[in-house]
């Protein structure tokens, strides 16, 4: 083959090249003739064989076309529309994997990019794959998937062991601090520091506080805790490609818990779910038995099972000796408010607070305030009394007062006193069976014949007709005792709690009679009733 004095190929020369790779290549490909895909992405279409992805089974296009999962459909032309969001040089530099095992990153790609392209498309990222320029940048990922990896093995060994006790009590949020492995914590029982968070974990770990030195590891942890999360927020194409990684390696979840003692929470089914499952089929629920990516979760449902037992204990050894001191006054209902272990109520003996409730009964135990502090461990509880019979339950945070501030001279010599409020949770039950009734009073009635009021008494009676048609003949009321009653209405009112009935006492020849409320009153002639 010829050169020119500079060293390039010559036109024809470069013609006959090409002719001859595309030759060899055609020959190849007829001696070989294998099923060909056509993939399009970026509006680009790649036509390769379907052996160099099935080669790759672990891959997602090995995946979709060696298993048969379709996730993805061709159009109408028969090419799959596929790595959405990847242009179409990278998805090229890409196919390097499928023929050679290892991919050149182009410079016009970052190395963030390409680490997100094969997570996407579940090729390994690592040293022996990749071949990059950039080799920061190569390291920085490389140090971010390692420190994913570390931290998972932090979570399981150290964390998640304190999150489950703190989950146990009821809460719903943990503060974990790391020390050294050397670290002596000496606190004075009688003075502990005051801490920023109430209650605060400790976990002694050398080799953790090295690595959350790191500003990019925390990173990493923080995103860590978001990808154990609830999986409707993982992207719709994620999804599919998570339930084919699963039929490919042939996980079956539905007899994990009697082969290996430990269930496997599959993605598309939710906690509440498997819990709900689990409890259906007597199967230990905690995080000894279940595994699962949405670790929010997991402890949600492990914090409402320990938001119950914890419950149940605070019914039992402190808010039910209040209930049944009520229930000894003959009371129905009970109104408790949960106070701090160090708060003090000083209410002034001779101007009380003006409260909502008529009786309320406190509980100082700064455990059970920290309990009801959660909207969740409010709703655990409600149910929690429900069934136990309880009724009319509400619970929530509310103002109480705890001393006075000061007392303010209201205009014509009234005293206000105005109290300093805490906000603190409280909770109201009934056990009362018959409330219907207790609100309403039956006042037990006179005959037709009786008049209910003064005014009624005045205006013109009904006529009465006997069973002939005849009309009854009706009382004749003296003069002299209708003005009594005018004059003397006035005051017959403002006696408290006295209600006026005026009936017609037919032995007294049709005379109105008052009754002894009347009399009391003071504004009744006794000589009246006798003319």
């Amino acid at each position: 083959m010829s050169t020119s004095s500079n060293g390039a190929i010559p036109k024809h020369d470069k013609n006959s090249s090409n002719s001859s790779v595309i030759a060899a290549a055609t020959a190849a490909a007829r001696s070989s003739p294998g099923e060909r895909i056509t993939l399009l992405v970026d509006n680009v279409r790649f036509v390769i064989e379907k052996e160099l992805v099935t080669a790759h089974p672990n891959t997602m296009l090995g995946t979709m076309f060696s298993t048969g999962f379709q996730f993805v459909h061709p159009n109408d032309r028969g090419e799959y529309e596929v790595a959405e969001g990847i242009s179409h040089s990278l998805f090229r530099s890409i196919l390097d994997y499928y023929k050679t095992g290892v991919i050149k990153c182009p410079p016009t790609i970052s190395v963030p990019e390409l680490k997100e392209a094969c997570d996407y498309l579940l090729i390994p990222f690592d040293a022996t794959t990749v071949r990059c320029q950039n080799l920061r940048g190569l390291l920085h990922e490389l140090s971010n998937e390692g420190a994913r990896q570390q931290f998972e093995l932090f979570l399981e060994e150290f964390i998640l062991p304190v999150m489950v006790t703190s989950a146990q009590k009821g809460d719903r949020e943990c503060h974990v601090v790391v020390l050294l492995d050397d670290d002596v914590v000496d606190w004075d029982e009688e003075f502990p520091p005051q801490m920023g968070e109430e209650y605060c974990q400790t976990i002694h770990s050398t080799t953790m506080h090295r690595f959350f030195k790191y500003i990019e590891n925390r990173d990493v942890a923080k995103q860590t805790f978001n990808a154990f999360g609830p999986t409707e927020n993982i992207q719709n194409f994620v999804r599919p490609m998570m339930q084919a990684e699963a039929i490919v390696k042939d996980e079956q979840y539905d007899d994990d818990y009697y082969k290996t003692g430990v269930i496997k929470c599959p993605p598309t089914i939710s906690v509440p779910e498997l819990k709900e499952a689990c409890d259906y089929l007597l199967i230990p629920f905690d995080a000894t038995t279940v595994r699962c990516q949405n670790l929010r979760g997991l402890l949600h449902e492990l914090s409402n099972e320990g938001a119950r037992q914890q419950f149940e204990l605070f019914l039992e050894e402190f808010i039910l000796p209040v209930m049944v001191t009520s229930a000894q006054k003959g009371d129905r209902e009970c109104h408790v408010v949960v106070l701090l272990d160090d708060d003090v109520v000083d209410w002034d003996e001779e101007f009380p607070p003006q409260m909502g409730e008529e009786y309320c009964q406190t509980i100082h135990s700064t455990t059970m305030h920290r309990f009801f502090k959660y909207i969740e461990n409010r709703d655990v509880a409600k149910q929690v009394m429900k069934d136990r019979g309880l009724k009319k339950i509400r619970c929530g945070i509310e103002g109480y007062p705890t001393h006075k501030e000061k007392i303010r001279r209201r205009p014509g010599g009234r005293a206000e006193v105005i109290y300093s409020y805490v906000q603190r949770p409280f909770i109201h039950m009934s056990w009362e069976k018959e409330e219907a009734k207790s609100r309403h009073v039956d006042f037990q009635c006179v005959k037709s014949k009786s008049v209910t009021n003064l005014a009624e008494a005045n205006a013109d009676p009904p006529l009465e007709i006997d069973a002939s048609g005849n009309p009854i003949a009706q009382a004749e009321v003296r003069p002299e005792v209708r003005a009594q009653f005018r004059a003397d209405g006035d005051a017959a009112a403002e006696v408290q709690d006295a209600v006026a009935v005026v009936a017609v006492d037919e032995a007294a020849d049709g005379v109105i009679m008052l009754n002894e409320l009347e009399q009391a009153a003071g504004g009744v002639n006794e000589d009246s009733g006798n003319d």
